[in-house]
C-alpha cells in the first residue's frame, strides 16, 4: 500500500490534510498521531516525541531513586524504633531479625523479633517432679543373647527365693 501522494487527486489530498490537521491539533490525539507517524516512518525525527520520552525516562529514574530512599529511611526508622523498645541491640541483629521474619513469613517486625529471641534462648530446664521417698527400682541386667522368657523366669524365681529366705521384707514396702 505504498502509494505516492502524487497519484492522489486534489480532493483526496485535501481530506487527508484535514484529517492530519484535526489529529495533530487536538491535544487528546496529538501524541498518538505523532507516534503513528513515527511508527510509519521509523527514520523520521520528531523532537516533541523524543523530548517527551527522554523526560519520562528521567522522571521514572528519579521516582525509582525516591522510592529506594524512602524504603531505606523507613527501614532505618523501624530499626531505631525497635532499638528504642529493646527488641534489637544492633544493626546486625536487626538484619538477622528481618531475615528470620522473611524466611518464616512473619511480616511484623516486632513479632519477628520476639520469635527470633525465643528461638535464640536456650530452654530453661523444668524442675523435676520427684517424690522424696521414691527410689526407682533397680532393674536386672538382661543378657540379650539369651531367651528373655527364660531369663525372666529365673529372675522371678530368685525374687521368690529372696522373699522366702527373709532377705526381702514385704511389710517395709
Amino acid at each position: 500500500m505504498s502509494e505516492s501522494l502524487e497519484s492522489l487527486d486534489a480532493e483526496t489530498l485535501a481530506k487527508l490534510a484535514a484529517i492530519g490537521h484535526r489529529v495533530l491539533s487536538n491535544p487528546k490525539t496529538r501524541d498518538r498521531g505523532l507516534e503513528l507517524y513515527a511508527e510509519a516512518d521509523p527514520e523520521a525525527r520528531i523532537p516533541e516525541l523524543e523530548n517527551k520520552k527522554f523526560v519520562m525516562r528521567e522522571i521514572q529514574e528519579r521516582d525509582k531513586k525516591i522510592r529506594e530512599m524512602e524504603a531505606r529511611l523507613a527501614r532505618r526508622d523501624k530499626r531505631d524504633e525497635m532499638m528504642a523498645k529493646g527488641l534489637v541491640s544492633s544493626m546486625s541483629e536487626f538484619d538477622e531479625v528481618e531475615k528470620f521474619g522473611v524466611d518464616n513469613q512473619i511480616y511484623d517486625y516486632e513479632k519477628a523479633a520476639n520469635f527470633y529471641k525465643m528461638q535464640q534462648q536456650a530452654a530453661t530446664p523444668a524442675t523435676p517432679t520427684v517424690f522424696p521417698d521414691f527410689a526407682p527400682p533397680e532393674l536386672p541386667k538382661l543378657d540379650l543373647n539369651r531367651n528373655p522368657w527364660r531369663q525372666g523366669r529365673a529372675e522371678a524365681d530368685k525374687a521368690i527365693q529372696d522373699i522366702l529366705s527373709g532377705k526381702v521384707n514385704l511389710n517395709q514396702m
